[in-house]
């Protein structure tokens, strides 16, 4: 264990004397620590400091930024997904079928500063307006469709996930909001100069060939409008995706195939780890904010590189609380969940504390819940965004730090305020 010391850390314990931080990442910084391997096989989009959409090269972290206000969101950590539309970014593509409606390409600036958004201009017939592209989909999967859009004469956008019939929602782009859902959720995010990503997601019932529907809406209904066009308004449209999984992730570009954006994966090990983790008892802080709907995931791990060893930072489903899971031996040791749930963004700061029989858990300054029996796995990872075992988060992790002793509950509070 680390001697006891007066450090620029105690202040973070009011009246006790403990050691100083043994591990102090701080995400917001943009850069990452040379102690951390990280990887991901593939290119990855992200907002920069300037709020336009960039592209980190493979194996290159993404320190994503707030595209409206500017402020920094930490590190971007996402699991592998796939887009399964073609031509993301040039809709006057034969790929994009067109109905009562035409497209002008490359017309405006697009999320990434490039002159690439087209724009969807109704005719001037009485009917529906819209194009649609096709993608194969799994019975029993869900998918989210996402797509950027801007108010171009129109300021209402339907989407409707083709023959799928599971996602249906039009969104009010002079408002931000989603304007009516009749199948499946649906979200609305802003990204900057009038642009919004729009999404859908929903169950695919069947297994085959189907159509994603951007079209025209003159009213914030959820369903096909028919209605007079005028022969130039319409709609920007910009990044259309596809993806399998029950929310949105980062914009995959594609062109006349489907892309793969893989897992972003970082860890420590080695001495790297083991010259700070104390394995008898300790205490982490960690704050982290999740930009999209999710399922359960892992913020934070020490692990062993399998399953049976693991200290796990979590979060619930639907961003339902946090927790802390102790696994030794392959068995449950501590789990304990904290039921506070939490917005889109907000940023979530929690502390856990482990030794022998003695676990606690606190989230944003509430009081702690523990857990007095238990032992302690053997780790030597450091995982961040995963669980150690091939399962990633979705999120941004803002800062990571570590105490080599296991500090009293009424301590904890004072970490997480």
């Amino acid at each position: 264990m680390l001697p006891l010391t007066r450090s620029r850390n105690r202040s973070r314990f009011p009246g006790l004397a403990v050691p100083q931080s043994a591990l102090d990442l701080d995400f917001l910084s943009g850069t990452l620590d040379p102690r951390i391997t990280f990887t991901r096989a593939s290119s990855g989009t992200f907002f920069g400091s300037n709020g336009l959409l960039q592209t980190a090269a493979n194996d290159v972290p993404r320190f994503d930024y707030d595209p409206v206000t500017l402020a920094a969101r930490g590190l971007l950590i996402e699991e592998s997904r796939a887009n399964l539309l073609t031509w993301s970014e040039n809709f006057g593509d034969a790929a994009w079928a067109k109905m009562n409606a035409s497209v002008t390409t490359n017309t405006a600036v697009a999320p990434d500063g490039a002159t690439t958004a087209d724009k969807l201009v109704e005719d001037s017939t009485t009917s529906i307006h819209r194009l649609n592209g096709t993608a194969s989909v799994s019975a029993g999967v869900v998918y989210t469709t996402t797509v950027f859009v801007k108010a171009s004469g129109r300021t209402f956008l339907y989407m409707n996930a083709g023959v799928m019939h599971a996602a249906q929602s039009t969104f009010n782009l002079s408002t931000g909001t989603v304007a009516a859902t009749a199948q499946g959720s649906a979200a609305i995010i802003s990204v900057g100069d009038g642009w919004y990503r729009c999404s859908v997601t929903g169950t695919a019932p069947t297994t085959r060939s189907t159509q994603v529907f951007f079209q025209i809406n003159n009213a914030g209904i959820a369903t096909d409008t028919s209605y007079t066009g005028d022969g130039t308004s319409g709609i920007l449209l910009w990044g259309a995706q596809l993806e399998a999984g029950a929310f949105a992730t980062s914009y995959i570009p594609t062109t006349s195939a489907t892309a793969t954006r893989e897992a972003d994966t970082a860890v420590m090990t080695g001495t790297n780890f083991s010259s700070w983790f104390n394995a008898s008892e300790g205490t982490a802080s960690l704050e982290f904010s999740i930009p999209t709907a999710s399922t359960a995931q892992s913020q934070v791990t020490f692990g062993d590189g399998a399953s049976n060893e693991r200290i796990i930072f979590g979060s619930a489903a639907s961003r339902a609380g946090t927790s802390l899971r102790v696994i030794d031996g392959g068995s449950d040791q501590c789990n304990i969940s904290l039921s506070q749930s939490f917005t889109l963004d907000q940023v979530v700061k929690v502390a856990g504390a482990y030794a022998v029989n003695n676990f606690a858990i606190s989230q944003n300054g509430a009081t702690p819940s523990t857990d007095s029996l238990g032992s302690l796995p053997t780790v030597n990872t450091l995982y961040l965004g995963s669980d150690g075992a091939g399962t990633y988060a979705s999120c941004h992790l803002r800062r990571l730090v570590y105490w080599p002793v296991r500090v009293p509950n009424s301590q904890l509070q004072f970490v997480t305020t």
